[in-house]
């Protein structure tokens, strides 16, 4: 009976993890698709640059005891709001669109998000080399590591 169940199931059991909300936010956040100017080796698309960006912030956060602290989703959502303000520092990184999907309002995330973003600047990640040898490795090295 409970492999029926699991399988059923496709054997998907288990809490949510960051990747559970960190897919969804990401769809959130792409402000409808919006094209950027920025054009990093040849991924034109703004979500594409998100989701690889929040991605990469998201996992730092999971080998940094600091960040254990966080709910999942939190992290997730402050992944996504640390990567939007990164691509583009000249609009505000969290919209109602977001807030809605989340829940959260930009200073429920306050904590978090400097966490994330003093990982980002390097401050709380020199022992989080692995991580960044991954994303050095991939296409779009320039979002992980701005210039």
């Amino acid at each position: 009976m409970e492999s029926d169940i699991l399988e059923c199931l496709e054997f998907a059991m288990g809490g949510p993890t960051i990747d559970t909300f960190l897919w969804r936010l990401t769809e959130a956040g792409q402000e409808d698709g919006k094209l950027r100017a920025c054009y990093v080796n040849s991924i034109q698309h703004w979500g594409a640059q998100l989701e690889f960006l929040a991605s990469y912030l998201a996992e730092l956060s999971l080998v940094d005891y600091g960040c254990v602290q966080f709910l999942p989703s939190v992290i997730a959502a402050s992944a996504v709001f640390v990567a939007r303000f990164t691509l583009n520092p000249k609009s505000h990184p969290w919209n109602r669109k977001l807030e809605r999907c989340t829940e959260y309002k930009a200073s429920d995330l306050k904590d978090c998000v400097r966490a994330i973003h003093d990982l980002q600047s390097q401050r709380r990640a020199a022992s989080l080399v692995a991580v960044s040898e991954k994303y050095k490795q991939n296409k779009v090295t320039t979002l992980a590591f701005p210039q």
